[in-house]
């Protein structure tokens, strides 16, 4: 049964759920989170993070290195045509790890701790009085329960309720994405490896090839939507994966490390990885964490730290609202917003979105695979690698 009273009500129990738990957790608040999946983290999401020392003060010491299958440090970025590269070097290495493995260890901290986590459990409508979001509606195969709080938190994903409730167009945020885990990749170096596709009257896209172990390598594709001009397709899982087999025949590089691969798993879905949404604290009573509010770093799409951080600090936010029976205004919604924006690890993402972002307006403006190859011709130069 799903506890029907909270001080926080959490949507999701990904790292920017149970970050926003563990926060809210530490100010002495009733806490519950309903997730919609029956096991955390059963569906295979972003498996490479780097090592955060805040992130591992809350989980406890070892949380990283328990988890670690690789440590890569070097990544290559090919042009359209994969006839230019330019290589690069990292002081904070990708590790990679498993997910499942990963968010289960997460929740089981999080549950000694005192977190309470329905799994199972499907938030199917959020509790409206006016214009103050107090609670939400959650079913776990019978009749819907209704879950009372000051505070609800939307941890839910991409695509979960509390985006279509706040409205906001994600056509740019929501960047489409297909992730295959694929056996006998030939991947010659650990590396990471980035594929440009920037081609006249093709979708903006990126490849990418990630080692894991010596048996498997994650392969994938991302749409970069957000400079297209016009979408134009539905990115459903059939067309993903025809547009996943198309690329590759442009890739000559990619072709060969994947020609004698077999996927093992296949996910589509979309990384919010296009910029935030335009509130964090849509309504009163509603604050957004996580993917739900595209708080994902653009190099590599990996948001699992940044998610989790933003999340406890959001939690700890949530909870001394809750404690002090404090009146949702509008003084509230923009103090709580404006703390959220300034958290560092909301500034570093939006830092790096606008460098990010100037480079690859450049790059994707040229849509043409000939003048992307000159340009990565003079970098590779420039940096000493390449062709």
């Amino acid at each position: 049964m799903v506890k029907p009273e909270a001080d926080v009500a959490i949507i999701g129990a990904g790292p920017g759920g149970i970050g926003a738990g563990l926060g809210a957790l530490s100010e002495g608040a009733r806490v519950t989170v309903v997730e919609a999946q029956d096991d955390v983290g059963s569906t295979k999401k972003g498996e490479t993070i780097h090592f955060n020392s805040n992130m591992e003060d809350i989980l406890g010491r070892g949380f990283f290195a328990r988890h670690e299958i690789n440590r890569v440090d070097r990544r290559r970025y090919y042009s359209s045509t994969d006839r230019y590269y330019v290589d690069k070097s990292a002081s904070d290495p990708n590790i990679i790890f498993e997910w499942s493995d990963f968010m289960s260890d997460m929740t089981a901290i999080a549950r000694s701790k005192g977190l309470s986590i329905t799994t199972g459990t499907r938030a199917v409508e959020l509790i409206r009085e006016q214009d103050t979001v107090s609670g939400v509606i959650a079913q776990n195969g019978g009749a819907p329960e209704r879950i009372e709080a000051p505070v609800v938190i939307g941890a839910d994903g991409a695509s979960g309720i509390t985006g279509h409730v706040t409205g906001y167009d994600r056509t740019g945020i929501n960047l489409p994405t297909v992730k295959y885990l694929m056996s006998g990749v030939s991947m010659p170096d650990n590396r990471l490896e980035f594929f440009f596709h920037v081609y006249r009257d093709e979708p903006i896209c990126m490849g990418f090839l990630f080692p894991r172990t010596t048996d498997i390598a994650e392969a994938g594709l991302l749409v970069f939507t957000n400079y297209m001009k016009d979408v134009g397709d539905t990115y459903d899982h059939r067309r993903m994966d025809e547009l996943f087999h198309s690329f590759a025949s442009y890739h000559p590089v990619f072709s060969e490390r994947i020609r004698d691969a077999r996927s093992v798993y296949s996910l589509s879905t979309a990384i919010p990885m296009g910029g935030f949404v335009p509130r964090f604290v849509p309504f009163p009573g509603l604050m957004l964490t996580g993917d739900a509010a595209g708080q994902v770093e653009q190099k590599g799409g990996s948001g699992i730290a940044s998610s989790f951080l933003i999340g406890f600090h959001t939690g700890r936010l949530a909870a001394r609202f809750a404690r002090e029976n404090a009146e949702w205004t509008d003084h509230t919604t923009r103090a709580m917003e404006s703390s959220i924006r300034s958290h560092p690890s909301v500034r570093a993402i939006a830092s790096y979105h606008r460098a990010a972002g100037r480079v690859r307006s450049i790059l994707f403006r040229l849509n043409d695979a000939g003048r992307h190859d000159t340009v990565f011709s003079v970098l590779s130069r420039l940096t000493g690698t390449g062709d």
